[in-house]
C-alpha cells in the first residue's frame, strides 16, 4: 500500500501504517528481548534499507535458528524469526 502523505523526508523514514506494521512484525518475529537490550540502537529500525538495520535482523535470525537447533536440554528460542540454511540453485532446486 503507497502512502503518498507519508513519503519520508531526507534521513527519516515515514510514520505511516505501514512502518507501525513493520515494527510490529519485527516486534513479535524478533522478540521482545531484542527491543528491550540496551546494547544496539532502536533507531535502526527506523531505517529498515540500512545495511546495519539488515545485519542486525540476519544475525538475530541466525541466533534463533542456531538455539533451535541445538543438540542437548532443549532452549528458549528468542523469537520467530529464523534464518534457515537453505541453497537455492540456478535451476531453482533447494
Amino acid at each position: 500500500m503507497f502512502e503518498g502523505s507519508q513519503v519520508s523526508s531526507v534521513g527519516h523514514g515515514p510514520k505511516s501504517k505501514i512502518y507501525g506494521f513493520r515494527m510490529s512484525l519485527w516486534w513479535e518475529h524478533l522478540g521482545k528481548a531484542l527491543f528491550e537490550r540496551q546494547d544496539w540502537d532502536r533507531s535502526l529500525f527506523d531505517r529498515p534499507w540500512d545495511p546495519e538495520c539488515i545485519r542486525l535482523v540476519q544475525k538475530e535470525a541466525k541466533q534463533n535458528w542456531e538455539t533451535f537447533i541445538a543438540e542437548g536440554k532443549p532452549q528458549h528460542v528468542k523469537g520467530h524469526l529464523m534464518r534457515f540454511p537453505y541453497h537455492v540453485n540456478d535451476d531453482g532446486t533447494i
